[in-house]
Order: structure tokens, then C-alpha cells, then sequence
């Protein structure tokens, strides 16, 4: 138990650096005070598929479409009881697709896309156009990051889109998430909005401009 939470704790700091990481515990002790404050940044992208670029990965790997039970029999800690209870939510959903990455017959790298619904982690009433599609909730096991994973699976995201008739990707980003920031604008994202989120005891409101 106390291994996991201290594993979960250097991944957060590796994740978002010491400002940043520890502005996220300022946070999150707020929280518990009924006081949140959230940014995100809200990139668009144009999908042009002559344009992805699909570099070499380095690790021989197997890409399909997902299915619950492939979450199920993971052995990742971050697929925990509240994430399986959002993806059985979203499989019931055809709007919902979900991909991964499986490396040796284990799963390494999961992600979604919404082609209907606009889902962040924080309440909202936004809504996607109907040319847009939503990358969402992507997650790469600790030990295999740095083998562009992520971006890889941006464009092959992208390519389902556009194959499903959206022509614009639309993805969300925590503020503070430098590394998902840059691999988001690598990839040739642009900033289109900034969307804030604060709750005072039981007021919420999220917010687009």
C-alpha cells in the first residue's frame, strides 16, 4: 500500500516537475476544503491524414481497438475501480472508442476518443460540433514513457477521427501538465482557448474563453 502511494507520488513529480507538483498539492489540500481551482488549455487541430507522421516505434508492440476485458486483466494500478466504472459507462456508449498499445501481450498504453460527447474531469455543459472529435484520456504505464508512445498514438487517434467523418480534433489539457502540453503542440495542436474551473463549498462553474 504505501509502496503504491509512493510510486503514484514520483510519477506525479516526474510528471509535472517540482513547481508545478507541488502547486498541485496546494491543490488538492484546498480541495478538501471545498475550495478547487482548475485551468485548462483547449487545443484544435485540423486533420489532414497525408500529414501524420508516423515514426518508428522502439519497442515491437501490437495496436488494436479496446475492450473491457482488456482493462480488466491488467495488472496497472491506474485502471482502479472509479476509471473501470467511467469505461464500462463509455463501452455502453458507441460514440466512445477506446485503443491501446500491448507490448509482450501486456497492456501498456490506453486511449479514447469521443466522437459525440465532450467529457473533461470537471463538470461542464460544453459540447462538441459535429465535425469535431474529442482525444481523451490517454495513459502510458510509468516504464515505458520516453518511447514516443504518445505521440504516435496522437496521429493514429487523429486517423480514426477523420475515418469516423470528423474533420477537427479537439483535446484538453491541465494547465500545469508541461510534458502533455508540449507533446499536444509537437504534434501540431494549437491553442485555441483557455477553459477555468473554481468550486466554492457547493458552487461550481467552469467557464470557456
Amino acid at each position: 500500500m504505501a509502496e503504491g502511494i509512493l510510486k503514484n507520488i514520483t510519477n506525479k513529480y516526474k510528471q509535472y516537475g517540482l513547481i508545478n507538483f507541488l502547486f498541485r498539492i496546494c491543490k488538492s489540500l484546498l480541495r478538501r476544503m471545498g475550495i478547487g481551482y482548475d485551468s485548462y488549455i483547449l487545443y484544435t487541430q485540423e486533420i489532414n491524414i497525408s500529414k501524420l507522421v508516423f515514426r518508428k516505434l522502439l519497442l515491437d508492440v501490437n495496436i488494436r481497438e479496446l475492450r473491457i476485458d482488456d482493462f480488466i486483466v491488467s495488472n496497472c494500478d491506474y485502471y482502479n475501480g472509479r476509471k473501470m466504472k467511467i469505461y464500462s459507462a463509455r463501452f455502453e456508449d458507441p460514440s466512445f472508442k477506446s485503443y491501446g498499445v500491448f507490448h509482450k501481450n501486456e497492456l501498456i498504453y490506453s486511449c479514447w476518443i469521443s466522437l459525440r460527447k465532450f467529457e473533461m474531469s470537471v463538470p461542464s455543459n460544453f459540447k462538441l460540433d459535429e465535425n469535431q472529435g474529442l482525444l481523451i484520456d490517454a495513459y502510458c504505464h510509468p516504464e515505458y514513457r520516453g518511447y514516443g508512445l504518445h505521440s504516435y498514438m496522437n496521429n493514429y487517434r487523429l486517423k480514426q477521427i477523420k475515418q469516423n467523418g470528423k474533420d477537427l480534433a479537439v483535446v484538453i489539457v491541465l494547465n500545469e501538465n508541461i510534458p502533455a502540453k508540449k507533446s499536444q503542440e509537437k504534434v501540431g495542436f494549437v491553442k485555441t482557448g483557455v477553459i477555468s474551473y473554481i468550486r466554492i463549498l457547493n458552487y461550481e462553474l467552469t467557464k470557456i474563453k
